[in-house]
């Protein structure tokens, strides 16, 4: 239709001139013209042409020209990954040609006649042996012997010593070590760091350093057996059903000196006795501290207790200052047998087992609002200092860990790192560190995800690197056999960005603020992944701020995200 319109305009235009006096066509047509045919006509013909093209100019604009632009981005890639396919084919056609050279030693040498050598007989030096060609190996010789001058072969490495620089020289010094707490020392560091050693993922050399863990908060069963334990600044800490006192020591327990019934963690560690004397520990000894308790709890919202007829109380003055001893006992409402001081929150349980959490905890009201009750039974909780991430036990003794921290923060909050490295959920290592990891020779990430149907995929790069004062993220070589999609690339030369400072790059949007989380957002927030996002339980509906990775599962938030760094093997030696 479009075509039959401007060729009608064509024609009339090449037919009709506009008297410019008078302002009125005059048509000059070898024939009569066509019944009908007016000014107006071919007005409106001309207008209707200029809307139709205008109409196609902006749906090129819209639709055509983006949609050129994924196909052409669509054959790069595929070009390339022909281009990495061809290169694979060469280089296994080239293997397949060596191994039939080792097949068949001395096949080469007998294919070319030797040097100087026609194949006639005539011209036989005297003195050569019957039958034998001139030129010929000397008798004896084995047949493939290398000739003189031959360039010797190629010895082969030797195998790689491991060395402490990372989780996977921990694994070749050692390949007895399994996953687990480990100290490394990377390249160009004077001092070691405690990381968590991922020993199971991967081909050969195995061993990753996890950098992040996000996983669906659930208890988990943790080895050993204690009557109670707890968790804060000062470690891990529990006693057993003999009153003995452990601490945590990378994945396993020390026994520490002295007799409690329970103990408590904090920036200093706290505990009661057999007879509810309460103590606190100084250095390697206990100090007495006035009053009587059954439970003693320290932490970020101060110190709490609860007596023999399991009334609560707080201890004023306390509150931000743990490592304060306060000013008396303060009774508040409510009922529970052990009770736990957390950050701005404190955990407890009933006689029934029955796990409660205390609300409204501030500077301002140190004793909190109210109580509520959370799904699960344990005969103890106790809260970590890092949000709402829990230690317990049950009836039977057996340990178990809950964890769900808050992603939503500060610079400096991410700067140093939440989290504990053993935790079994959610764990950031912290942007120092990982300026320290990656200052010197080469390291590869590892990303692996997990959606809520259980379904895996990963996605592996060449180089991670973090520098600079807004530790601007170098990541190269996504590896396009990853099942996930790249979901990083667009961060590359990016800041990271938090919910208090922004390095994403754009004038008009602060995205660690939108989207409640630190990460190297581009300009053009939300980027194609943030594993630092809120996290969401499954049939959720779909939340930018999740945790997500578009490339895989387009406006899906994941159950689970892990990711691990590797340093090169055969790196050359970092200078200094």
């Amino acid at each position: 239709m479009l075509e039959m319109r401007t060729l009608a305009v064509l024609l009339l235009a090449s037919l009709a001139t506009f008297g410019s006096a008078q302002d009125k066509c005059v048509f000059k047509f070898e024939a009569a013209p066509p019944k009908g045919t007016t000014c107006a006509s071919l007005k409106d013909i001309t207008a209707m042409d200029k809307d139709l093209t205008d109409i196609k100019a902006t749906k090129m604009a819209s639709e055509i020209a983006p949609a050129m632009k994924k196909l052409k981005d669509a054959v790069k890639k595929r070009v390339q990954v022909e281009k990495i396919l061809a290169e694979m084919t060469a280089k296994v056609k080239k293997m397949e040609d060596n191994m039939k050279k080792l097949d068949n030693p001395g096949a080469a040498a007998a294919a070319k006649p030797a040097a100087g050598n026609t194949g006639a007989t005539g011209g036989a030096k005297p003195g050569a042996a019957a039958g034998a060609k001139p030129g010929g190996a000397a008798a004896g010789a084995k047949p493939g012997a290398a000739k003189p001058g031959a360039k010797p072969a190629t010895p082969p490495k030797p195998a790689d010593p491991g060395d402490d620089k990372d989780c996977a020289g921990l694994k070749l010094k050692d390949n007895s070590k399994k996953t687990g707490l480990a100290s490394i020392k990377p390249p160009g560091q004077s001092a070691a760091m405690q990381v968590w050693c991922n020993m199971d993922i991967g081909q050969e050399p195995r061993g990753w350093v996890v950098i992040l863990r996000r996983e669906n908060p659930t208890w988990k069963a943790i080895a050993g057996k204690l009557k109670f334990v707890s968790v804060g600044t000062k470690g891990v800490w529990g006693v057993n059903s003999n009153d003995e006192i452990f601490y945590r020591e990378g994945s396993g327990w020390k026994p520490i000196a002295g007799k409690l019934k329970q103990v408590s963690s904090g920036h200093s560690v706290w505990g009661v006795n057999a007879n509810d004397d309460i103590f606190i520990r100084q250095g390697t000894t206990w100090e007495k501290i006035d009053g009587l308790l059954k439970f003693v709890s320290v932490g970020p919202a101060g110190v709490w207790g609860v007596n023999a007829n399991d009334e609560i109380f707080y201890r004023t003055g306390t509150f931000g200052n743990e490592a304060s001893a306060g000013s008396g006992w303060e009774k508040t409402d409510g009922k529970l047998k052990q009770i736990s001081s957390g950050d701005n929150a404190v955990w407890g349980v009933n006689t029934n087992d029955d796990i409660f959490i205390r609300e409204g905890i501030s500077s301002s009201t140190p004793v909190g609002t109210g109580w509520r009750k959370i799904p699960g039974k344990l005969k103890q909780v106790e809260a970590s200092p890092s949000g709402e991430e829990a230690w317990g036990v049950n009836s039977g003794d057996s340990i178990f860990h809950y964890g769900s921290l808050d992603f939503n923060k500060k610079f400096a909050d991410y700067e140093k790192g939440f989290g504990t490295p053993s935790s079994p959920n959610d764990y950031w290592i912290g942007l120092q560190n990982l300026q320290k990891i990656t200052a010197q020779d080469e390291w590869q990430l590892y990303v692996s995800l997990t959606d809520h149907d259980n379904k895996e995929a990963f996605a592996k790069y060449k180089k991670f690197k973090v520098s600079g004062a807004d530790y601007k993220l170098t990541i190269e070589g996504f590896d396009i056999l990853s099942t996930a999609g790249d979901g990083l690339t667009d961060s590359n030369g990016v800041g990271f960005s938090a919910n208090d400072k922004d390095n994403d790059g754009s004038k008009t949007s602060e995205c660690g603020k939108q989207y409640q989380s630190g990460w190297w957002f581009n300009q053009f927030c939300p980027n194609p992944a943030n594993l630092n996002g809120k996290y969401h339980k499954k049939g959720d509906p779909f939340d930018s701020r999740g945790i997500f990775w578009r490339e895989w599962r387009q406006n899906k938030n994941l159950k689970k995200a892990v990711m691990m760094l590797q340093r090169k093997r055969g790196a050359k030696p970092a200078s200094g």
